[in-house]
C-alpha cells in the first residue's frame, strides 16, 4: 500500500521497516536553483524523504540512497509532485527519486526550466 501524499505533519506511514528517528524537517534536502538565463526559483527535492517515508529515510541514514541511479521527475502544468506521488515508493526501490517543484508565481520560460533541470542533473 503506497503512502499518502506529503502532508505538513511529515509523519512516516506505518511500515514494517524498523522505526527511525526523523529530523523535524527535511527541508535541507531541497535545493533552490537560479540559472544565469532565468530568475526561476525552482526547488529540487527528495519527495519520499520530505514525506518521511520510512524506507527512504532508513536508506538515507544508512548511506545507501545516494548509490542508486537518479530519477528526476519534471512536473507538468501544476508544478507539483502530487500527481505521481503514489508511484514514488515503488520507483524508490530502484532509484533515488527526486523532483522539481515550480512555485505557482514562477513565470520562467520553458528554456529557463530546462536549463535549471539540466544544471541540476549535471551537478548530481
Amino acid at each position: 500500500r503506497p503512502p499518502p501524499p506529503p502532508s505538513s505533519s511529515r509523519r512516516p506511514p506505518r511500515s514494517s521497516s524498523p522505526a527511525v528517528r526523523l529530523p523535524s524537517s527535511f527541508s535541507s534536502f531541497a535545493t533552490t536553483t537560479t540559472t544565469a538565463t532565468s530568475l526561476s526559483a525552482v526547488r529540487f527535492v527528495r519527495p519520499l524523504l520530505e514525506a518521511g517515508y520510512a524506507p527512504a529515510v532508513t536508506e538515507y541514514f544508512d548511506g545507501t540512497l545516494d548509490s542508486k541511479p537518479l530519477l528526476l521527475y519534471l512536473p507538468g502544468f501544476d508544478g507539483t509532485l502530487l500527481s505521481p506521488f503514489v508511484q514514488f515508493p515503488e520507483l524508490g526501490t530502484v532509484f533515488d527519486v527526486r523532483g522539481m517543484e515550480v512555485p505557482m508565481d514562477d513565470r520562467s520560460t520553458f528554456e529557463g526550466l530546462r536549463d535549471a533541470a539540466t544544471e541540476y542533473a549535471r551537478r548530481e
